[in-house]
């Protein structure tokens, strides 16, 4: 081991309390705006939860991330970490309940298609992806837009607005 990680690891483990009642190792060091565990590493600012992985198993295989299974952002303890691809994250945030919207707690603006659903940006619903026209281009279900009701809605008011306007001019 050489020096630098030696140093490396003393300053990982004094940020680390070990004394959580739920088994997880908590960060006391810096953590991102999403609540996860970070610090500086060989030039780089580093998820501590996947350090502690590497430092536990070994490296981390390209395109899989270091998954909690105790659902605890600033925990470190390898034996509530696993790996998993992106759409087995998004599965089990999901299957949990967790999967709201961004961290601030405002729901997200961009529609994430997983497990077959795509929450509507304008009603905030977890919808089937059948929920949703079409794109024609594609001929996959578009993201972009709003679920069949929402547009629903939003056409009405729109042609309302439209035929508001040729009366103004008629008259």
């Amino acid at each position: 081991m050489s020096a630098y990680e030696e140093r490396l690891r003393d300053r990982f483990w004094s940020k680390v309390n070990k004394k959580a009642s739920n088994g997880c190792w908590e960060w006391t060091g810096s953590l991102s705006t999403s609540g996860y565990s970070r610090i500086w590493a060989c030039g780089k600012l580093v998820a501590a939860h996947r350090l502690s992985w590497v430092w536990a198993n070994g490296k981390i295989p390209a395109r899989l991330f270091v998954l909690h299974k105790c659902d605890n952002r600033s925990c470190v303890n390898p034996d509530h970490l696993f790996l998993g691809t992106q759409k087995e994250n998004v599965q089990d945030c999901i299957r949990k309940g967790r999967f709201v919207g961004n961290v601030d707690g405002n729901p997200s603006t961009r529609l994430r298609v997983s497990d077959g659903y795509v929450r509507c940006p304008t009603c905030e619903a977890f919808l089937p992806k059948e929920s949703f026209f079409k794109d024609l281009r594609s001929q996959s279900h578009c993201c972009s837009g709003h679920c069949k009701k929402c547009h629903t809605i939003y056409a009405r008011v729109y042609r309302a607005k439209v035929k508001v306007k040729r009366l103004a001019k008629v008259e």
